[in-house]
C-alpha cells in the first residue's frame, strides 16, 4: 500500500507538477474540513433540497420515446410486485410491509424526518420496497448513518453492491419505457416506487449515498423515469417537483464528489461526466448549470482521451469494463448532439467559466486540465471510433461476451438488454446488429457519429519458424482442440489490439482470443487479472476454454482471488510456480509478468511471457483440423493446464455461477 501512494504522488507531480500538486494537497484538506462542517450541518439541517418550489419550467425532453415500437419486458408482471432480479437466477421479493417503513423512518435523522414523512404520505401504502438490503445475505445497512460514516466490509459474505445495484432504479426505467411504448398502466406504480425511494433514502445519508458513481447513474435514470412520467401526464406538479428536486439533489452530491485524482481516473469518473451530463440536460437552465455542463463536456472528452489506448481497448485491462465506458460514451454523444443542437456548444466557440462554488474541485480540474480544440477533437473522435470497433470485437461466435479481467455486470442505462447467460451488458451485440425500433437505434439514429467502422488489420508474415517444434524445449506441454469438420484456413479473419493486448483470431468454426499485455498502467491495475498471454476459445458455436469472469468483489475473499488468479485462467506457467496472493488487495493488483506478441500470421501466433523464474513461449497453429497450443520452456517444468480445471465454473454474470465449465474436455 506505502509503494502505491509512493507511485501515486510521483505519477501526479510528473501529471500536473510540483506546485499544482502542491496546491491540490492544499485543496483536498480544505475540502475534508468543509465535508466535516456539511456533515455537522446536516445534523441539524435537512439535506431535502427545495430550489423549485413551481411548476415554471422549461421541459427538456430526452427521448422520442414514441418512436421505440420493439420493447418489452419479460418479468412485468414480477416487478410491479417488488421482486426483482439483482445478481441472481430468480427474482427476490423485496417488499416491505408498512409498519417496517414506519418504523425506519423513524429512525431518519431529525433534520430529515420531517421532509421524509411529508413524501411518505403521498405514497400507497400497500406496495413498499426495502432499498437498503442485500437480499443474497440478508443484511440490511441503516438509514441513520453518515454516507461518508460507511465502511465497505471486506470478507464478511456481505455484498454492498446488491442494494447499490437496486437503488439505480434501472427496473424502473424499463417498466417507465415498456409501458410508454406498449400503452400499459404501470406509472401509478413506477411514481410510488419513486416517491417511496426519495422518502427512504435522504441525501448524503445511507448506503445509496456512498459514491457518486452509483449517485450518477442513479440521477440520470430519474430524469427518463420523470420525464415519462411527465409526458404522460400521470404525475401531479406538487410530486413532480419532489423527484425534480431530488434531481437536483443527485446533480449536486456529483458536483461535490467528483471521483477524479491527479494520478488516475477510471470508469467512475466517466459515470460522474456522463449523469452531470443527462442531469444538466435536464434540470431546468441557470447560469450555474450551464458552467458546469460546459466544464463537464471538457472533462467528457478529456477522459476518454485518458482512459481509453489508441487501439480503442480501456487502459483498465477489463472488457467488462470497456463496454460500460462504451455505454456512457454512447449516451454523452447522444447529450452532445442535443446541446449542439441547440447552439450551446460548438467547438470554435466552446469557452469554460470558473464556478463560483466556493472550494471545490471543478475550477482546480479546469485549471490542470488540457482545453479542447478542433484538430484535438479529430484526434478524440478517431479514438471513439477505435473504442466501437474494439466493442465489436468482444463477442464469441456464440453472441456470449467476452470477459477479461473484471465484470460487474453494470449499466449505465438498461436498453432492455437480455441474453441467455443473464449478463446485462450486451451493449457490443446491439452495436453490431440492426435492430429496428428498439430503444438502441432509435438513441443511435440522433447520434451524427458512426459507430461502426471497417478496420482493416494488416498481419505480416510470420517470420518466426512456422514449423515450431516444442521437442527442440527441454520441458513442453501441448494441447491440441479438433474441429468437428475441416476448415478452410484462408477463411480467417485476424483482428489486434496491440496497446490493449488482445489478439483474435476468427472463424465461421471458431473464435479464438489470446490475451497478450505488453502495457500496463499500475494506477489502473484494480480491475486485471492473473491472465497474461492466457486464452478464450469458442468452437461450433460451443464455449472450449473460457475465461470465468470476477464472480464476486468484497463478499468473498476467497472466491474473488480464485476467479481473479491463475488457477482460472488457461495460462501458461511452472509447475512449481507460486504466487503469494494474500498480499494481493480486492482492487489492486500488485503484479505483471510481461508478455510479448513475437509474431502473428493468419494461422499463427507465437508469444512469451517472462516469470521471475523464466520465460515461457505460447504458439499456437491453426490447420483445418483444429488448433495446436504449446508452452515451451527451457528453465524449468511447465504445469499442465488439464489438472485443474475440470470442476471449474464459470461466472458469466456477477454473483451468478453458471453450468459451464472453463475447460471444455470435449473438443481436446
Amino acid at each position: 500500500m506505502i509503494n502505491f501512494y509512493f507511485i501515486a504522488v510521483k505519477e501526479s507531480i510528473k501529471k500536473i507538477g510540483l506546485v499544482w500538486f502542491s496546491l491540490y494537497v492544499v485543496l483536498s484538506s480544505l475540502i475534508k474540513v468543509k465535508k466535516k462542517i456539511v456533515k455537522t450541518l446536516l445534523t441539524i439541517l435537512p439535506s431535502y433540497s427545495n430550489n423549485y418550489r413551481n411548476i415554471k419550467y422549461k421541459y427538456n425532453k430526452l427521448f422520442d420515446y414514441e418512436k421505440v415500437k420493439n420493447f418489452h419486458v419479460y418479468d412485468r408482471k414480477q416487478l410491479v410486485n417488488n421482486k426483482i432480479k439483482i445478481f441472481s437466477n430468480v427474482n427476490k421479493d423485496y417488499s416491505r410491509s408498512f409498519l417496517q417503513k414506519k418504523n425506519e423512518l423513524k429512525k431518519t435523522n431529525n433534520s430529515n424526518r420531517k421532509t421524509a414523512f411529508i413524501i411518505f404520505d403521498k405514497i400507497n401504502k400497500k406496495k413498499l420496497t426495502n432499498w437498503r438490503i442485500d437480499k443474497i445475505s440478508g443484511y440490511e445497512w441503516g438509514s441513520y448513518t453518515f454516507s461518508d460514516s460507511i465502511q465497505i466490509q471486506i470478507d464478511k459474505k456481505i455484498d454492498i453492491k446488491v442494494p447499490w445495484e437496486l437503488a439505480r432504479l434501472q427496473h424502473l426505467t424499463n417498466l417507465s419505457i415498456n409501458s410508454y411504448v406498449n400503452k400499459l398502466d404501470d406509472f401509478s406504480f413506477i411514481k410510488n416506487q419513486i416517491l417511496d425511494f426519495i422518502s427512504s433514502n435522504p441525501p448524503y445519508w445511507g448506503v445509496n449515498w456512498f459514491n457518486a458513481m452509483e449517485v450518477s447513474i442513479r440521477g440520470s435514470n430519474l430524469c427518463i423515469i420523470a420525464d415519462i412520467l411527465k409526458q404522460k401526464k400521470n404525475i401531479k406538479d406538487e410530486e413532480f417537483l419532489i423527484i425534480l428536486n431530488s434531481i437536483n439533489d443527485h446533480f449536486n452530491y456529483v458536483i461535490e464528489n467528483l471521483e477524479w485524482s491527479t494520478f488516475s481516473t477510471n470508469n467512475h469518473y466517466l459515470s460522474n461526466l456522463v449523469g452531470l451530463l443527462v442531469m444538466g440536460y435536464y434540470l431546468p437552465r441557470s447560469k450555474f448549470n450551464e458552467i458546469i455542463l460546459k466544464f463537464t463536456i471538457n472533462q467528457f472528452y478529456n477522459e476518454i482521451d485518458c482512459q481509453f489506448f489508441k487501439d480503442g481497448g480501456s487502459k483498465e485491462g477489463s472488457t467488462g469494463y470497456h463496454l460500460l465506458c462504451s455505454e456512457m460514451i454512447f449516451f454523452g454523444l447522444f447529450f452532445l448532439e442535443k446541446l449542439k443542437k441547440e447552439k450551446f456548444f460548438s467547438i470554435k466557440l466552446f469557452k469554460q467559466h470558473m464556478c463560483k462554488k466556493i472550494i471545490n474541485k471543478i475550477n482546480f480540474i479546469s485549471l490542470v486540465s488540457p482545453h479542447l480544440n478542433v484538430s484535438r477533437i479529430k484526434k478524440i473522435n478517431k479514438k471513439i471510433e477505435n473504442i466501437f470497433e474494439f466493442s465489436k470485437n468482444l463477442v464469441r461466435n456464440n453472441d456470449t461476451l467476452l470477459q477479461i479481467g473484471d465484470n460487474d455486470s453494470g449499466c449505465f442505462i438498461d436498453l432492455n438488454f437480455n441474453n441467455s447467460l443473464m449478463e446485462k451488458k450486451s451493449f457490443h451485440l446491439h452495436s453490431t446488429k440492426k435492430m429496428k425500433g428498439s430503444f438502441f437505434e432509435v438513441i443511435k439514429s440522433s447520434i451524427n457519429f458512426p459507430l461502426k467502422t471497417k478496420r482493416k488489420v494488416k498481419i505480416k508474415k510470420f517470420v518466426s519458424n512456422t514449423n515450431f517444434n516444442e521437442k527442440e524445449y527441454k520441458y513442453y506441454k501441448s494441447y491440441f482442440f479438433k474441429f468437428p469438420k475441416k476448415i478452410n484456413t484462408k477463411e480467417i479473419q485476424n483482428h489486434k489490439f496491440v496497446d490493449f493486448g488482445l489478439y483474435i483470431f476468427e472463424h465461421k468454426m471458431f473464435k479464438l482470443f489470446v490475451v497478450c499485455k505488453k502495457k500496463y498502467d499500475f494506477l489502473k491495475s484494480g480491475h486485471y487479472h492473473y491472465d497474461n498471454l492466457s486464452i478464450d476459445l469458442s468452437i461450433d458455436r460451443k464455449n472450449v476454454i473460457t475465461d470465468p469472469g470476477s464472480f464476486t468483489y468484497t463478499s468473498d475473499f476467497k472466491a474473488r482471488k480464485k476467479f481473479k488468479g491463475f488457477q482460472s485462467h488457461f495460462v501458461p506457467r511452472f509447475k512449481k510456480f507460486k504466487l503469494n496472493q494474500d498480499k494481493d488487495l480486492v482492487f489492486n493488483s500488485n503484479f505483471f509478468f510481461k508478455a510479448d506478441c513475437l509474431n502473428m500470421s493468419k494461422n499463427n501466433f507465437l508469444g512469451k511471457i517472462t516469470y521471475d523464474n523464466g520465460v515461457i513461449f505460447r504458439h499456437i497453429s491453426i490447420s483445418e483440423n483444429g488448433i495446436k497450443i504449446s508452452d515451451c520452456s527451457n528453465y524449468e517444468d511447465i504445469f499442465d493446464l488439464r489438472k485443474i480445471f475440470k470442476n471449474n465454473r464459470i461466472s458469466s454474470s456477477y454473483r451468478i455461477l453458471d453450468n459451464d465449465k472453463i475447460f471444455n474436455l470435449d473438443f481436446l
